[in-house]
């Protein structure tokens, strides 16, 4: 049943408490839930607020869904701003808050974030280490600086989305010079932007923005490489600064590291850190999934009934471009189930993804995405996954096979078959033996093979690359000879191919010159 009675005491240092006032309440069993509410006359002044329930003499239990406290003005509302938030399913949340308190007086929920393929941050949701916080401006509960949520517009340094690095009594700056997050990507990724958001002299309290972050990444956490260093220029006209680093060509890491250096104080303040999976590019050198969203035919998914039990949603999830994240559980949407105990596993001793890419090409990478051996309840990577190529779908040839990578911390893994030489195919034929009865797959790729640059044609004796011999390449091999001019381009000045610069060399390009001998 409702309690009795609420009473709401406020306090500016959650030692010494004052009576705000009481309200009463009269049951209900027609709503499930109702307000209790002390409106007062005039205002009080108060940083933390308590409410105190009184049960009612037949109860023995309060359930209590929500409490509030509200500032004493008429909110103005500002702006719609998305802000993300780190939820199970990854919504995004438009706030509109009150432009003279702060306060949120409007929002509606926008699409799931962490679904969205435009959302290439793969820092999400991550977990993180770092150098050490601030004891009062601690990181609440060691998942703010990955929960995808900014610095409100007009934060100052007491903010809960900040976490604070100071100066003082820090060891770790004192070896080092600078503060450090070092975030775990779970698997490794192609990155080209980091971004982090700081605090700005906005803040207050003497937080100031960092001089500078240098970005690193690592495959291992122990050997770091360095990605850039962004300088920060301080400002009290924003609350909060993005400082990025954006890269030209991606980067492969599985671990980045954000080090933070001072500026013109001794704290910086952190809301939150991204790294950024890079977007392919037809233009970009790397190669293309020619898979992504193509059809496909599969045999042994699971059904009881006819009805699939980790279906395979609109015979679309194995292209899609959508891996299961590395904490998904095995009915996670994005896992397709295959079985052991199907009659067309057990006729072909395999299940089978068929894919159509459409037209021929020429192709080199194969990538099954799998659930492993994290996902629990007996289920475990696959044994192996043969890859068999055809122009016609009908005589197949095989490519090779790849052995799953298991893992029991992670639930996504892959199977990847690298090939040399390239083959042409249309079809692409993924055949999985089983490591358990279940198979978790949630995506196939197939990767166009990059083609090989000609090597450009070397002319021997033509030392300042004109495409023909003359005086001044004379000249520049006398050079070389006697050591006033260098280059690496053996090809170019060993004429008589013994590896080296020597005076025969010098002889025989004098009489390429004067037409009396020929060069190849």
């Amino acid at each position: 049943v409702a309690p009795k009675s609420m009473s709401v005491y406020v306090s500016d240092d959650k030692s010494t408490w004052t009576k705000a006032g009481e309200c009463t309440v009269t049951d209900s069993t027609t709503d499930s839930c109702i307000p209790m509410s002390v409106n007062l006359d005039k205002s009080v002044n108060g940083r933390y607020v308590q409410y105190r329930f009184v049960a009612a003499d037949n109860s023995v239990f309060i359930m209590v869904a929500e409490v509030e406290a509200y500032t004493a003005h008429t909110h103005v509302e500002g702006e719609m701003k998305v802000v993300r938030t780190a939820t199970a399913t990854g919504d995004g949340r438009s706030e509109s808050r009150c432009t003279q308190c702060g306060m949120v007086v409007n929002y509606e929920i926008t699409p799931a974030f962490n679904s969205d393929p435009n959302n290439r941050n793969r820092a999400l949701s991550k977990s993180y280490t770092t150098s050490g916080f601030h004891s009062k401006y601690p990181d609440e509960g060691s998942i703010s600086l990955t929960d995808g949520i900014y610095a409100p517009a007009d934060a100052i340094y007491s903010d809960t989305t900040y976490a604070g690095f100071s100066k003082s009594d820090d060891t770790f700056f004192a070896e080092n010079g600078y503060f450090q997050i070092t975030v775990d990507l779970k698997q490794t990724y192609m990155l080209d932007k980091f971004v982090t958001d700081v605090a700005t002299a906005y803040a207050t309290a003497g937080v100031k923005a960092p001089g500078s972050v240098e970005f690193y990444v690592s495959n291992d956490s122990t050997n770091w490489t360095h990605a850039g260093t962004t300088e920060v220029t301080d400002t009290t006209e924003v609350s909060h600064l993005l400082v990025s680093l954006e890269l030209e060509k991606g980067i492969t890491a599985r671990y980045v590291q954000y080090r933070y250096f001072l500026g013109a104080g001794n704290m910086v303040w952190v809301a939150e850190v991204e790294a950024h999976e890079a977007m392919p590019s037809e233009d970009s050198g790397e190669k293309t999934n020619l898979a992504y969203g193509k059809t496909y035919t599969a045999t042994a998914i699971y059904t009881v009934d006819g009805v699939a039990t980790y279906p395979d949603e609109n015979g679309k999830s194995l292209t899609d471009g959508k891996d299961a994240p590395y904490n998904a559980n095995y009915k996670d949407v994005a896992f397709v189930g295959f079985n052991k105990q199907t009659t067309e596993y057990g006729n072909d001793g395999y299940a089978s993804i068929t894919v159509d890419l459409g037209g021929e090409y020429t192709v080199d990478e194969f990538v099954t995405r799998i659930g492993t051996a994290a996902l629990s309840s007996g289920i475990y990577a696959p044994a192996s996954v043969s890859v068999y190529v055809s122009t016609d779908n009908a005589t197949w040839t095989a490519a090779g096979t790849a052995i799953p990578v298991e893992s029991y911390e992670v639930s996504n893994s892959h199977a990847t078959l690298l090939i040399a030489p390239a083959v042409t195919a249309r079809y692409v034929q993924f055949r999985v033996v089983g490591g358990s009865s279940w198979m978790m797959i949630s995506e196939v790729e197939v990767y166009e093979a990059i083609p090989e640059e000609d090597e450009p044609e070397v002319m021997k004796g033509d030392l300042n690359g004109n495409g023909e011999i003359d005086s001044i390449d004379y000249s520049l091999l006398k050079r070389l000879y006697f050591g006033t001019f260098a280059s690496d381009n053996v090809d170019v000045y060993d004429l008589n191919g013994n590896g080296e610069s020597d005076s025969i060399d010098y002889s025989l390009l004098k009489r390429v010159y004067f037409g009396t001998y020929a060069v190849n």
